[in-house]
């Protein structure tokens, strides 16, 4: 059973935290909009009210968000706790290249292991895997 954090849970993210708590991982989930995280409690995942909380103990923490801004922000509130425990983040939201470049560089220099992995899919093939990252 892999841990598995997931920053931002809208139509996309949501979706993506089902399908891991599915197939039997350890899934905590985190939202800006606490409200929006909530129903994925039905599926065994665990609703954080903070970043540093969601992630704590995660193998990979997977990001999705709407835009640079909220990614660089949210990987700002996880502060240490993110390079703590070692895990791998994926982001998966659509951004500008100099951004990606720009936080790679940022989380390099902490140690913290990042891998930008857009998602080319809808929400029901989030939760079917037969999209394309």
């Amino acid at each position: 059973m892999t841990k598995i954090a997931f920053l931002g849970t809208g139509l996309m993210g949501a979706a993506l935290a089902e399908a891991a708590a599915r197939r039997g991982d350890e899934v905590s989930a985190w939202n800006r909009t606490l409200a929006r995280a909530q129903p994925l409690a039905a599926f065994g995942v665990r609703v954080a009210e903070t970043v540093p909380q969601a992630i704590a103990g995660a193998e990979r923490v997977h990001v999705m968000l709407s835009e640079d801004d909220a990614v660089d922000a949210t990987l700002a509130a996880a502060g240490e706790a993110l390079g703590a425990g070692g895990a791998l983040v994926i982001d998966h939201t659509t951004v500008a290249p100099a951004g990606v470049v720009a936080r790679a560089a940022r989380l390099e220099a902490r140690g913290v292991a990042f891998l930008h992995a857009p998602v080319f899919m809808g929400p029901a093939n989030c939760r079917q895997a037969t999209g394309v990252m």
